[in-house]
């Protein structure tokens, strides 16, 4: 999952954008994710959001990308959807709206218009409750997967991590990739997830833990997994700590010239010391 890249001033940075592209599809991954929640897309007005889907959809140079749409209306959801599928997003992913007076059946009917739109572009079902205050779950996922023939994509962020991607793995016809940073990694392979979208901050490490566990070399997945563990654990407490920490990250790594952030997380000068720390101590690839 891409961050997205501000000027110190706060203004989007293409420049550092297209850096950070470059930077991740060295680590060649199975794809790229970008405009989710680590991504600020909330953060984000609704022409930055198009413009940068495009920019990025064009950066790529046809890498399968997964494009966060989400919004707080199925109406401006719709928009970001056909601008993403219009410019070759590979999949559009989709959490609730986070507002309490959403019943499930609005958020039903929400998911059954996207479905609808993007058409036959596969729909991504982000369930993350433990960020946005709502929680789908696979009841929920299990009976839209019955009536919206392209939500067959699926990434829970629930906790427990693995039990919640075990749930949903079990629904038939339902492909699940984990979250969280890629925290949880292991365990959610194991429960059934056939990839993963972890930040952009390490993208070499991370292929790495994903391409040792499918194929067959187990032993050296939890070998490399815990490895940056560390760094993933001071990385992800809460949300917006997690934005700010993987672009300090990144600036130490040459790839982002600013770790300004939209979102209100912050880090402070010890807690960066410590990413930093955990950062270097990671054996090279």
């Amino acid at each position: 999952m891409l961050v997205t890249p501000f000027e110190a001033g706060g203004g989007i940075s293409l420049r550092d954008l297209y850096r950070l592209i470059d930077f991740v599809l060295a680590a060649e991954p199975a794809g790229v994710a970008a405009l989710g929640l680590a991504g600020e897309a909330t953060w984000l007005s609704p022409d930055e959001r198009v413009a940068l889907s495009r920019a990025i959809l064009e950066a790529v140079r046809g890498v399968p990308t997964i494009v966060g749409c989400s919004a707080s209306t199925t109406d401006e959801c719709l928009r970001f959807a056909a601008a993403a599928v219009e410019s070759g997003a590979a999949a559009v992913m989709v959490a609730p709206p986070s507002q309490s007076e959403w019943d499930a059946d609005l958020l039903f009917e929400h998911y059954i218009a996207v479905d609808s739109a993007i058409a036959p572009v596969p729909l991504m079902v982000q369930d993350a409750p433990d960020f946005l205050g709502v929680e789908l779950g696979a009841g929920f996922i299990s009976r839209l997967r019955q009536v919206a023939p392209n939500a067959y994509l699926a990434k829970p962020e629930g906790l427990p991590a693995a039990e919640t991607v075990a749930a949903i793995s079990e629904i038939g016809g339902t492909t699940v990739f984990g979250g969280y940073g890629g925290l949880h990694a292991i365990d959610v392979y194991e429960a059934g997830a056939v990839g993963m979208i972890p930040g952009c901050e390490i993208p070499t490490h991370h292929v790495g833990v994903a391409d040792a566990y499918f194929t067959g070399d187990c032993e050296r997945a939890r070998q490399r997994y815990r490895e940056i563990l560390p760094l993933l654990v001071a990385e992800f407490q809460g949300l917006d700590h997690y934005i700010v920490a993987c672009k300090l990250v990144l600036m130490e790594q040459g790839v982002l010239s600013s770790a300004y952030s939209r979102a209100p997380g912050r880090v402070s000068q010890f807690g960066e010391q410590l990413l930093l720390r955990h950062l270097r101590a990671i054996p090279g690839p």
